[in-house]
């Protein structure tokens, strides 16, 4: 896959001569749909560590420093007037970019020797002794040492592997059921309505509109926005998320996204604060997408077989984490597979590891960011009973509730994941000193 996972990973590993590097894309081209993505401290050092920063600043409206800035400011909008509760100021804060800013940079960095292959979309495989077998749609064949699955939410990969586990648990007299209920997406509840407010429009219509400088979370019961300007400040990205809790779980069966009309939207936020309506009115060209997400996996891989990013662990978008963790994973498995530990030979252990480290920390993300959207749009606990609009919600309660999120969420900017680089290049070295005793 070509999208930011599988370019991260491609652009990790470098010029390491002793691998050949495939990367397969189902697209004719590459080219990332979508609007704006979200980077926290985390992922920004693994970019920093990659290279890429100089370009990556170049995308901003100033360089990234870590002065302490406004990350968000927190409004509860279903209500006129709306009502600002919290302030988040963190150093550095959050960057953000639209995807396909993002993929010009890791495609300009990628090694040359990196060999890309276009409208090649994954059918099966097979692992057999010499390698695993690919094959595509188009009926050409390949083979590898590692099959790296970066293929997305409806990872045709991760399918083959949940059926393949599940047949082994069946054979073995064991339950196959957590397998098989992880090969499909679930529908989350909500649909995000997704699109660009252009900067000199919104200006024009709200001169001192706050989202026009400062990212901003909206807050309602059974709806919520993220909002925050990109591109150098000539575009504003919004996400207008609007749920219905019981449909959690249930078949989605319509198109996931489609192009929406902007009256649908509008009516959707027609007892919003004045300030919402308005920056919703000069949204232009908005999609409409379905949220999926998956069940948590018991396992990332098999013997020579490793899934990243939403092929692993699909999440909802509330901790604006789908993109980082993708990121993650590839700058982690690639660091073990540049090893020279890693052969051909030790490949299994080599995504065991992997999946010690990868596995736990995706899937309590996967888990966390849930219950941060049950708790944006008022449904998480003590806040049930609260009714659209209601303005009896106190900004302290509500304060109360955001500081509570925070303690999952500050993982995202306090703490590295160069510690889970050398927790898992530990584990490599334990296992090669083991095999020499």
């Amino acid at each position: 896959g070509g999208g930011i996972g599988g370019l991260t990973f491609a652009l990790a590993l470098g010029d390491c001569k002793s691998l050949q590097v495939d990367l397969y894309e189902a697209a004719p081209r590459l080219a990332e749909k979508g609007a704006g993505i979200t980077l926290w401290e985390r992922g920004w050092q693994i970019m920093k560590r990659l290279g890429v920063q100089a370009d990556m600043d170049g995308l901003l409206q100033s360089p990234r420093n870590d002065t302490e800035a406004l990350t968000f400011e927190f409004r509860k909008g279903d209500q006129e007037p709306g009502e600002s509760f919290y302030q988040l100021f963190l150093k550095g804060g959050p960057i953000n970019y639209h995807r396909a800013e993002l993929q010009s940079v890791l495609l300009k960095h990628i090694s040359p020797a990196c060999r890309f292959h276009l409208s090649r979309r994954l059918s099966s495989y097979s692992e057999r002794e010499d390698g695993v077998h690919l094959k595509f749609e188009d009926g050409t064949t390949a083979t590898c040492d590692i099959l790296v699955a970066a293929d997305g939410i409806k990872s045709v990969a991760r399918g083959n592997m949940m059926e393949d586990q599940a047949k082994a648990a069946d054979a073995q007299g064991d339950d196959a059921s957590p397998y098989l209920q992880c090969i499909q997406p679930f529908f989350s509840g909500s649909v995000a309505y997704r699109g660009l407010v252009r900067s000199s429009i919104l200006r024009e219509w709200m001169p001192d509109h706050r989202t026009l400088t400062t990212p901003t979370q909206y807050w309602g019961k059974n709806k919520h926005l993220i909002v925050y300007p990109i591109s150098q400040g000539r575009f504003v990205n919004v996400v207008a998320f609007c749920s219905d809790p019981k449909t959690e779980g249930t078949v989605y069966d319509k198109p996931w996204t489609r192009v929406a009309e902007k009256d649908e939207l509008l009516k959707q936020y027609e007892t919003w604060e004045t300030e919402v309506k308005v920056l919703l009115k000069c949204l232009d060209d908005p999609t409409m997408w379905a949220i999926h997400a998956l069940k948590p996996l018991r396992s990332y891989v098999s013997s020579r077989v490793v899934l990243i990013g939403d092929a692993a662990h699909a999440m909802t978008p509330h901790q604006g984490a789908g993109a980082s963790q993708a990121i993650e994973d590839a700058y982690i498995l690639a660091a073990l597979v540049n090893n020279p530990r890693c052969t051909i030979a030790s490949v299994p252990d080599v995504l065991r590891i992997y999946d010690s480290i990868r596995q736990p920390f995706g899937n309590r993300v996967q888990a966390a960011s849930r219950h941060q959207g049950q708790c944006y749009e008022l449904n998480g606990p003590g806040f049930a009973h609260i009714l659209p609009g209601d303005k009896s919600v106190t900004s302290e309660a509500l304060r109360i509730l955001l500081q509570d999120l925070i303690k999952g969420w500050n993982w995202q900017w306090s703490c590295s994941a160069e510690t889970d680089k050398e927790q898992a290049l530990s584990k490599l070295c334990e296992i090669d000193l083991r095999r020499a005793g």
